[in-house]
């Protein structure tokens, strides 16, 4: 089987992910495709959580973090989607939108941060106009 590599932030990032999805999904196969999926990525939030060196309980708080910001877009992208779907393109439509980039950016921030507490190897480098 094949392994990609990728940074300490996007690892944390999925993993957040992973963990709203299974709060909202109720089918059951997904579900155990998600579970597959954390637990194929557990010991590595493990050991950037327990390791004093690349600072461990702040790498926790900044999981925390990103899980609320994961969180958030969560719920703009249900309310975006759901006036798509009545073709409500007023005002806070056009809010809900702004708010999706304000808050991948705070997301890339905190991937970042943790990139720089554990020393990834990998980083994930944004660029913007």
């Amino acid at each position: 089987m094949a392994h990609v590599l990728t940074s300490y932030g996007e690892i944390a990032d999925k993993y957040t992910i992973l963990e709203i999805k299974l709060e909202h999904i109720t089918d059951e196969t997904k579900r155990v495709h998600i579970l597959k999926d954390m637990d194929a990525l557990m010991p590595t939030i493990r050991a950037l959580t327990a390791d004093a060196a690349c600072n461990g309980e702040a790498v926790l708080k900044l999981i925390h973090e990103l899980k609320t910001v994961n969180q958030s877009l969560w719920c703009i992208e249900d309310l975006i989607r759901m006036k798509e779907r009545l073709s409500q393109f007023d005002e806070e439509f056009i809010t809900l939108a702004r708010n999706v980039y304000t808050q991948n950016d705070a997301r890339a921030r905190i991937k970042y941060s943790i990139n720089g507490l554990t020393r990834s190897p990998l980083v994930e480098e944004k660029s913007y106009q």
